[in-house]
């Protein structure tokens, strides 16, 4: 089974030269070349999954994760992959149908969204201000019973196809095979992109060739990424465009206040590139936060512009950057890390990065935040002296760096290559979507932190605000937390939701 993709790996097939206000982009229009999906191996007779070994007992101060499987805290990992389980017509047992395949999934606040190969877009989860984009606000697709055939794709219109979606807390945006990006949703700050804030997807007729796209002038995007409350766009010449709120100078234009996007006259021609200077490197990544906004170049390295209240913008200040153009261009510092970064994930008030010695994380420190044991109000970022080699490693038990680190509103979670998660913070690991702080304290990080319980190797993780999922190596989707599905009845409080059935 292929890796979910996602629009970094996307990105790095895509050829930009020059410097990231003016790069010269590919005249085509933006198509990803899909993977081959492998199919299993076929099996002569229907496999099932084999039953567990009974757990052993878990020491008294394990936490739960324990409970399920491992015999003491410092557990080995398993050494042999748990072979497939097939159905009578070799499909996945557990969720995956054969047919259209899942290769992207992304969460908003109580609500998720899936790609498919074939650019098609189905939601789940709470419907308000029509977020599902199913032209109506009621919740779809919670229960196993609404998944499946069930669950109804998204229109987005005669002939389009998505090559990628980002979701904010209450809205979705689709970039298109031709380059053009459409939103649904919420509309409050005008993050739709569509000139006036009224929401979309609540009622009949407005979604289809009925929802307008994104006027975004005369460049194709070849990449999104939705934040909270605004969205920013990787244009084909390599400049960056953001609309929806801007309060902090979240959207990097150069005024503290005035959404944009929520009145005429504020797109298209109209809308300012986000000036990140004249000597960066091309974009290889948008990361657009809680309150703030990243972009990571292909040399490694990072700069960001928005709220700045815990040192989220690594600056070794506190005063929010991007509401004075005087601050932006080549006045807007790298974020010092001290080395190269591989991937970054952006919070609500902190960011994340791995770098070739392991994970650092930046700004609110509040519940473990940072891996690093702090009072409630500390931060890191937000002093000088507090970056660049100063910054510490996380300690996270292992000698090999994560492959992957993602950051939801108080949470961070780090994968590994052999499919196995950790995560720190206010982990969104039980039904209400946090459990308890880890990394707060003494002796909570190191081999001390646990493994989460996901059930099969991971090979991506998907963050939400206040809920975490992983792509299984079946290709299924589990999920902890508040991702917009409900528990069964006669679940634990801390097993995974049953995978999530996408249909054929």
């Amino acid at each position: 089974m292929r890796r979910p993709a996602l629009a970094p790996a996307l990105l790095a097939a895509l050829a930009l030269s020059g410097c990231c206000p003016c790069l010269s982009g590919p005249d085509a229009p933006f198509v990803p070349e899909p993977e081959p999906p492998v199919a299993p191996e076929p099996a002569p007779e229907p496999q099932s999954h084999t039953p567990p070994p009974e757990p052993a007992a878990a020491p008294e101060d394990c936490p739960w994760f324990y409970e399920v499987g491992y015999d003491d805290c410092t557990a080995p990992l398993p050494d042999a992959p748990v072979e497939p389980c097939l159905d009578e017509e070799g499909s996945i047992c557990d969720g995956r149908l054969n047919g259209a395949r899942p290769i992207q999934a992304v969460l908003g606040s109580d609500f998720g969204c899936a790609l498919f190969d074939t650019g098609r877009v189905k939601c789940w989860g709470s419907n308000s201000f029509g977020k599902l984009g199913l032209g109506h606000d009621a919740p779809r697709g919670r229960t196993p019973g609404e998944q499946g055939d069930a669950l109804r794709y998204v229109d987005l219109g005669d002939g389009q196809r998505a090559v990628e979606i980002s979701a904010g807390a209450s809205g979705v945006c689709a970039l298109l095979e031709s380059g053009r990006v459409k939103c649904w949703g919420s509309n409050i700050h005008g993050q739709l992109g569509l000139g006036d804030d009224r929401h979309r997807g609540d009622h009949r007729g407005e979604m289809g060739d009925r929802l307008p796209h994104v006027d975004l002038g005369h460049q194709r995007a070849v990449h999104i990424s939705a934040g909270t409350e605004h969205v920013c766009a990787l244009m084909g010449d390599g400049s960056v465009r953001c609309w929806g709120e801007n309060l902090w100078g979240l959207l990097g234009v150069g005024q503290r206040y005035g959404d944009v996007g929520d009145d005429p006259g504020e797109m298209g021609a109209h809308l300012p590139a986000v000036d990140l200077g004249p000597d960066c490197a091309p974009i290889r990544s948008l990361h657009a936060g809680g309150r703030g906004t990243c972009a990571l170049f292909e040399d490694g390295r990072v700069k960001c512009w928005g709220d700045n209240t815990f040192g989220e913008l690594g600056l070794g200040h506190d005063e929010y950057v991007g509401a004075d153009a005087a601050e932006m261009g080549a006045a807007l510092p790298y974020v010092d890390l001290g080395g190269r970064v591989h991937a970054l994930s952006v919070g609500k008030r902190h960011a994340c990065a791995v770098l070739d010695g392991g994970v650092k994380c930046w700004g609110e420190g509040y519940g473990g935040l940072l891996g690093q044991p702090m009072g409630s109000s500390d931060g890191l970022g937000d002093a000088p002296g507090e970056m660049g080699d100063a910054l510490p490693f996380i300690d996270l038990g292992r000698a090999d760096p994560p492959v992957q680190v993602v950051s939801g509103f108080g949470y961070n979670c780090a994968l590994f290559a052999d499919g196995w998660v950790k995560c720190w913070g206010q982990t969104p690991v039980d039904r209400s979507g946090y459990f308890f702080g880890l990394g707060d304290d003494p002796g909570e990080m190191g081999e001390a932190l646990p493994y989460v319980p996901f059930e099969r190797p991971i090979v991506e993780l998907v963050e939400g605000q206040q809920g975490i999922c992983g792509w299984t190596d079946l290709g299924t989707l589990r999920c902890f937390g508040r991702v917009g599905l409900d528990w069964p009845d006669d679940a634990s409080d801390h097993d995974p939701l049953p995978a999530l059935d996408f249909g054929r």
